[in-house]
């Protein structure tokens, strides 16, 4: 087996290998499990794992050079505000959901708080024309 190319997709985040065997092209695709918010160390160890369970396929790539496709993937998570919740591994989304709710948590505003308006409305201007929602009733 003879490596050619090594990238990555971003969405689902995934790792692709091209490589010829025996005179064929072949595609061999990992799933990463990587997160927005993964350290380097966590990182090392996708990689690792990824190592230890592909020999075959990985054993002539460096690790360095996987680490850097697994860091890009996951600056480009970053940057694009992290993975699609509905396609990732429930361990990821319960991560994601304990993250919210610290979040939720910090901009809550309790009917203790002095800043709290009970039924408080607020009419916001659209940024954007659109067609779905010409209607200027009220649901009240």
């Amino acid at each position: 087996m003879e490596p050619e190319k090594l990238a990555v997709r971003f969405r689902p985040p995934t790792m692709c290998l091209l490589y010829s065997f025996k005179g064929q092209k072949r595609v061999r695709e990992f799933s990463l499990d990587v997160t927005a918010e993964d350290d380097g160390h966590r990182l090392r160890s996708v990689v690792t794992r990824l190592k230890e369970e592909n020999p075959d396929h990985l054993l002539d790539i460096g690790t360095n050079q996987l680490l850097r496709l697994v860091v890009r993937v996951r600056d480009a998570l970053r940057k694009n505000g992290g993975a699609d919740l509905n396609k990732v591994s429930e361990n990821m989304l319960v991560g994601k959901k304990l993250v919210m709710d610290v979040q939720f948590r910090k901009n809550q505003i309790s009917s203790d708080d002095p800043k709290y308006v009970y039924d408080k409305r607020i009419d916001f201007q659209g940024t954007e024309d659109n067609d779905w929602d010409d209607d200027d009733d009220d649901d009240d």
